[in-house]
């Protein structure tokens, strides 16, 4: 449909590309601007303005290291729209009603064109992964000897193209790792992830071998467990990174541990503030957050739920279906 309207209203890909639209009887021709910008001061008429924005989209909304660029666009664009609202009703530029009935059709376009974007990024990234694993059936295995005497941070190495998530999905934002390296968690939109706050000298860390071999037993189908250290209950998390990732080392785990974060109160980590929105604070450690293929919570289990719960198992495989 987005293609659509751009073949409709004459949009090329190029640079340099010029749109004409008409403003109170008179010609107006506007060359595309180089700058984010210029392109929102640019359009003196609604119609140049619509046009200009969507042609933005059309050559940006592929790359997902100019989406923020591109959701900026669109969120001045809105803002712009009822803006020049108020002032056609407050003056007599009638004229204008068929220019802003454009460009509410190419508002209710674009955000089409962003749903289908979404999802077309998620279905090209599986497809990719899946083309790669047939590609190494076969291959002999390589050892890396450096990986193995490595710290157990267990951090993936983001992939190239990653899909886009919701600006409320747990995916959509980005941590870091125990050792302060920056982690993207749009890597596992389109998997389904178990949250935990945990403490290596809680008594609960007993569940560490229960979580390893869950872990073991669903990630080909697309799980992951996401390990959060924090001190906030008990001080049972002491130390510097590197004493944690040592501590964490005798647990010989292989799921991602990332970033020591507060749980509660000034300072909050955004992902449990996010996590937290709509369910319950964790009150100890351990507790757990089932988080489904788009990145939202589904399901939490408190902090005395071991690995091996039933309940627990059985949200995983409804969640993985």
């Amino acid at each position: 449909m987005a293609g659509a309207l751009g073949a409709g209203v004459g949009l090329g890909a190029g640079a340099g590309v010029s749109v004409s639209a008409r403003t109170n009887g008179n010609r107006a021709k506007t060359e595309r601007p180089t700058t984010l910008r210029a392109s929102l001061r640019i359009a003196n008429s609604p119609v140049a303005h619509g046009i200009m924005i969507f042609k933005e989209i059309r050559e940006y909304y592929f790359n997902p290291a100019t989406w923020s660029k591109v959701a900026l666009i669109y969120k001045t664009f809105e803002k712009k729209l009822s803006v020049r609202r108020r002032v056609m009703k407050e003056s007599d530029m009638h004229r204008s009603s068929n220019s802003h009935a454009l460009i509410g059709v190419v508002i209710l376009l674009m955000g089409e064109a962003l749903a289908l974007v979404s999802r077309a990024d998620e279905m090209t990234a599986r497809a990719t992964n899946a083309a790669g694993a047939q590609a190494t059936v076969g291959a002999p295995a390589a050892t890396n000897t450096a990986a193995t005497n490595a710290p157990a941070a267990n951090v993936p190495s983001p992939a190239t193209t990653l899909p886009i998530p919701d600006a409320n999905s747990l995916y959509a934002l980005t941590v870091k790792s125990l050792d302060g390296k920056p982690v993207d968690l749009r890597q596992y939109m389109g998997q389904v992830a178990l949250v935990i706050n945990t403490a290596s000298k809680s008594g609960h860390a007993e569940q560490f071998a229960g979580l390893e071999k869950l872990y073991e037993t669903y990630k080909d189908r697309g799980f992951v467990i996401l390990d959060f250290p924090s001190n906030d209950f008990g001080q049972l998390e002491p130390g510097t990174p590197q004493e944690i990732t040592d501590r964490y080392a005798a647990f010989k785990l292989t799921f991602p541990i990332l970033e020591m974060v507060k749980i509660r109160g000034a300072g909050q980590s955004p992902v449990y503030h996010l996590l937290t929105t709509g369910h319950s604070m964790p009150t100890w450690s351990f507790h757990k957050f089932l988080v489904d293929k788009t990145g939202k919570v589904i399901q939490e289990f408190p902090s005395q739920t071991k690995p091996d719960d039933k309940d627990l198992q059985k949200a995983i495989e409804a969640a993985l279906k």
